[in-house]
């Protein structure tokens, strides 16, 4: 069975240079992009959020 772990960036704001203020970095399990961003929101209040990084676990490749 094949599960997706993203890693979510939360900030408040973005400087000209691309560097965040007031970053959290937030790990979670989830299905899609979307839902991954939306459980993130749940967890750290911040302006703005993006994925920066999905790993993908494959049970079928890599038995527990």
């Amino acid at each position: 069975m094949k599960h997706y772990h993203y890693v979510v960036s939360g900030f408040m704001y973005e400087n000209p240079d691309g560097s965040f203020l007031d970053y959290a970095s937030i790990e979670v399990f989830a299905q899609t992009e979307e839902e991954a961003i939306s459980e993130a929101e749940k967890l750290i209040e911040k302006k703005h959020y993006r994925v920066s990084s999905v790993i993908t676990h494959d049970d079928t490749i890599c038995p527990k």
